[in-house]
């Protein structure tokens, strides 16, 4: 539990001013201003106006900073620039120039890179360049998926040739055949409007078969039958092919017994799929704000009835009359869920406030025994929410909302610990990282890990984000990084999730805004639910 016990002043998370699309001198005099500034949000600042230019010479700089970024996290300075560099510079006059960028950096951390730089040119009819980086054989595995990756993201045609020949030569490693199979996967989404084309059809079946492959990983072939539900149309998460191949030629499916073999984890009524599941928690200090409305009758000193031996808790157990805040809901609603699990599935429990954190328990995925959830289960417990202070009212839990630190450790989250930078391509998140996220949160980002004191630049309003109480002027701001901004965070979890499909669930309680939630829910092909509305189902689920 963390109190504040003095004033720090904050700038507010208001996402950041639409600027008409001006001269480049202007644009470029603002981008030397900002570049100027040592917080990371305003370098972002900078990069946004000199990509809103439309200039084709933006791109020659924006280049150039990723090959030396002059921000604090090297890493994150290369996502930043690459998102906003191919959101913003989409013309075709740009695209030898992120063909020369790309081209001077072709290690698998720039995937993300090829992947947006060669969307670019597909979508300007230059789709042909990522043909035959998929075809080169000496290409990185993760730059021949980023390419599969950008043609899906431009509904390119080529992907009706592409995609058998790259099913039909799979790599040998299990995770390597699991990064393509990601790709592949979207490629048969991108164009499931031609489902009933002969070409579709000679596309999706050597896809299909790959979930008879005994090499592939089983994630990899939950993913791939988790994209033929959405693609095809379908309710039912089937793991053989031949049902697949029947529906898409218009058969009815024959009964089956390549289900899933496992009991399904359920988090606040949302159902997932997965074996290996991270709960990824809001324990900001807005979670210490009390419940609305009446609270339903529950049990006052334990269950009801007592339960037979074996018998799995439910949501009727959840002791209510010890419910006050957002938090002991959301505790509550874990406990149950921990407790459901089956010991051939591992979890991990992760929190975030200023900073991410996972429980001592779960310092990454442990499977779900017994004495592992007992652990879990006590150490929740003993998170006491603090008294109110300057400028939290409701209570002191873990302080602000940092949201990108928290998907960041969740999508790192392997066996027994935490992959850190280039997760994203790191092989062991693909054999043994989550295939299921439950995502609780009550309110947007406020914070992330990239917060600095600096001066005030008088660009934003003064106040605490998390209670959206102003302050006075001060000289000095404590600022946050970028990755308060929605539309950015929201562009970062697209490169985290961009082969490996993880499944995300989305659980909002409090004043979030459900458009930003239904949308990242929608990049793990997951459900968006508010509290005390049913689940809002994204289209295949």
């Amino acid at each position: 539990m963390r109190t504040i016990t003095a004033l720090t002043l904050l700038t507010f998370t208001l996402p950041l001013k639409a600027q008409a699309q001006g001269s480049y001198d202007q644009a470029l005099a603002r981008y030397e201003q900002c570049k100027a500034r040592p917080p990371f949000k305003m370098h972002g600042r900078g990069w946004e106006a000199l990509a809103k230019s439309g200039d084709p010479r933006a791109v020659e700089i924006m280049a150039r900073d990723y090959a030396k970024p002059f921000s604090p996290d090297h890493e994150f300075a290369r996502y930043l620039v690459t998102a906003i560099a191919t959101k913003h510079l989409k013309s075709l006059e740009c695209v030898p120039a992120f063909d020369a960028w790309r081209e001077a950096h072709d290690a698998a951390q720039d995937a993300w890179l090829w992947a947006r730089a060669l969307e670019v040119g597909a979508r300007r009819g230059q789709g042909q360049t990522a043909v035959d980086v998929i075809r080169d054989p000496k290409q990185d595995l993760f730059l021949r998926a980023a390419a599969l990756d950008a043609l899906a993201a431009a509904g390119d045609t080529r992907l009706f040739e592409i995609v058998p020949e790259v099913a039909l030569d799979m790599p040998k490693a299990p995770e390597e055949r699991y990064v393509l199979v990601g790709a592949l996967a979207d490629a048969l989404i991108a164009l499931k409007a031609k489902s009933s084309t002969k070409e579709y059809r000679a596309m999706a079946v050597p896809v299909i078969r790959l979930l008879d492959d005994e090499e592939l990983p089983y994630a990899a072939k939950l993913t791939l039958a988790r994209h033929l539900m959405k693609a095809l149309n379908q309710k039912e998460l089937v793991m053989e092919s031949q049902p697949w191949v029947d529906a898409l030629a218009g058969k009815a499916r024959k009964e089956t017994t390549g289900g899933l073999d496992y009991v399904k984890p359920t988090f606040f009524g949302v159902e997932g799929s997965g074996k290996r599941i991270v709960y990824l928690i809001d324990a900001s200090d807005s979670m210490c704000k009390e419940l609305p409305g009446e609270r339903p009758k529950g049990p006052t000193s334990g269950p009801k009835t007592k339960r037979k031996k074996g018998e799995l808790p439910t949501e009727a157990d959840i002791p209510w009359h010890l419910i006050e805040t957002r938090f002991d809901l959301a505790r509550e609603h874990l406990k149950i869920s921990l407790q459901r699990l089956s010991e051939d599935q591992s979890f991990c429990v992760i929190l975030f406030g200023d900073r991410a954190r996972t429980l001592d328990a779960t310092k990454g995925l442990v499977p779900a025994k017994s004495s592992t959830i007992k652990k879990a289960l006590k150490e929740l417990d003993q998170i006491e929410e603090g008294p109110p202070a300057n400028l939290r009212p409701d209570g002191t839990l873990e302080g602000k909302t940092n949201l990108h630190a928290g998907l960041r450790m969740a999508f790192g989250a392997i066996e027994k610990k935490i992959v850190g930078e280039g997760a994203y391509v790191d092989l062991d998140t693909y054999l043994e990282g989550a295939d299921t996220i439950f995502l609780l949160s009550d309110g947007d980002p406020t914070w992330d890990d990239w917060d600095l004191v600096a001066d005030n630049y008088r660009e934003d309003t003064l106040g605490d984000p998390e209670s959206r109480i102003k302050v006075g002027d001060a000289p000095r701001v404590h600022y946050s990084g970028p990755y308060v901004s929605w539309l950015l965070l929201l562009e970062d979890v697209e490169r985290m999730n961009m082969f490996r499909e993880v499944e995300l669930h989305c659980i909002a309680i409090g004043e979030v805004q459900m458009a930003f939630v239904k949308m990242l829910a929608d990049i793990g092909m997951g459900q968006a639910v508010q509290m005390g509305n049913r689940p809002q189902q994204q289209p295949g689920k």
